[in-house]
């Protein structure tokens, strides 16, 4: 049976939960994304099996390193050196985190209307394990609604712990983002990788307010890093 909608995805979801071992689980997953007619049942599938089946943001960061030595070896890419190598890997952990934040977004409809993705991104590079359990137990028990309704709940309580204190100066780091980089998809994408870390936002925020053009830089080597990702991720 081909899974065309969402609401076949989260059944097959279910469905493969309820298998005892992780393996056949993995395998089942596979299965059903292969079955997947449109593209957003098959992407849903792809971020529960990456989330839920295969260590998570953990997980895709091994795989990328993997990758990357593999297209090193190959002279495919260019070596970066130590720190641009980690920072490069902060924004790729940070936009795999915003991806599952979609995940989040579909099991709990409800958060569309209270979190913004990167709020939801946020939590998850700092407690994805209690939120992993909270999303399985949600998806196993989806139909039983006290139960659903506490991993709601659960969740909503570690998303608003999360929420930093300069939440109020975001839409100021969202304006800088766009300024410095007039294309939308490139301005978001820094925009995640800033607001995501304290370290990150708040630097910016001093920059903004003592050092504009400093700001201004940070923002454009962000870009610079971010471009080197999207080099490696089109060359895998």
């Amino acid at each position: 049976m081909y899974i065309r909608t969402q609401q076949e995805a989260l059944d097959a979801v279910a469905a493969l939960l309820a298998l005892s071992e992780r393996r056949e689980q993995i395998i089942q997953s596979t299965v059903a994304i292969m079955k997947c007619v449109e593209s957003e049942p098959r992407h849903f599938l792809a971020d529960c099996q990456a989330l839920l089946l295969e260590d998570g943001l953990e997980g895709l960061k091994r795989k990328r390193r993997e990758i990357f030595d593999q297209l090193h070896e190959q002279e495919v890419v260019a070596v970066l050196d130590p720190e641009e190598d980690r920072e490069v890997e902060t924004i790729a952990s940070a936009l795999d985190a915003v991806r599952f934040a979609e995940l989040l977004l579909r099991v709990f409809p409800i958060f569309s209307d209270r979190f913004q993705p990167w709020e939801i991104a946020r939590a998850l590079l700092s407690r994805e394990a209690s939120i992993q359990e909270e999303v399985l137990t949600a998806l196993r028990f989806r139909n039983n609604a006290a139960t659903y309704g506490a991993a709601e709940a659960r969740v909503e309580s570690i998303l608003r712990s999360c929420i930093p204190e300069w939440h109020r100066r975001v839409p100021e780091i969202r304006r800088a983002c766009v300024a410095v980089l007039p294309n939308p998809d490139e301005a978001e994408r820094i925009f995640c990788a800033v607001v995501t870390s304290d370290d990150s936002a708040l630097s910016l925020l001093r920059k903004l307010d003592r050092d504009p053009m400093g700001a201004v830089a940070d923002l454009r080597r962000l870009h610079e890093l971010t471009s080197a990702l999207r080099r490696i991720e089109e060359a895998a």
